[in-house]
């Protein structure tokens, strides 16, 4: 599980496997509209952007979250990691991968690391969105009662607050 990341990136991404880096590492911390993405990275929204994170999105990395009003999906949208693997590796492994490659952290205990409770939420909420068909059959939740299945979030207006 080591070096899985670089490799795996390398092999899909080849010599664009930095620049793909750069993105899913701006969705460590949590999800992320397009252009919180672009201004984190000094990039602007292009085509070439947009076809980065559909490479990404088709890799199963991250994924894409709309907002919903009823059964209409609007345009507000995030990014997400839904991989959990690399959510650990970015945020646990590689900042201390000189000191994994010393045996420093082979007595550590994953729940001590700095942020993991966090991090444990992130991985559930993963966990939930991507098995939401699983979820609602195993609930005995009635489909037809369901109206969106995803995360929710609302932009910051002069009579809301931001969430």
């Amino acid at each position: 599980m080591f070096n899985e990341f670089e490799t795996i990136f390398a092999d899909i991404f080849e010599r664009r496997a930095e620049d793909y880096k750069e993105i899913v590492q701006t969705l460590i911390n949590g999800a992320q509209a397009t252009s919180t993405i672009c201004d984190k990275l000094g990039m602007k929204q292009t085509g070439a952007f947009s076809k980065m994170l559909n490479g990404l999105l088709l890799s199963g990395f991250i994924q894409r979250d709309y907002v919903w009003s009823g059964n209409t999906r609007k345009k507000l949208s995030k990014y997400r990691l839904s991989d959990n693997y690399l959510r650990f590796y970015l945020k646990f492994i590689e900042p201390q991968k000189h000191l994994i490659e010393q045996d420093i952290y082979n007595e550590l205990h994953v729940e001590n690391l700095p942020g993991w409770a966090s991090y444990m939420g992130f991985q559930f909420e993963n966990l939930v969105l991507n098995n939401v068909a699983l979820i609602i059959k195993k609930l005995d939740i009635p489909v037809a009662t369901v109206l969106n299945a995803s995360p929710y979030f609302q932009r910051k207006t002069q009579r809301v607050e931001a969430c």
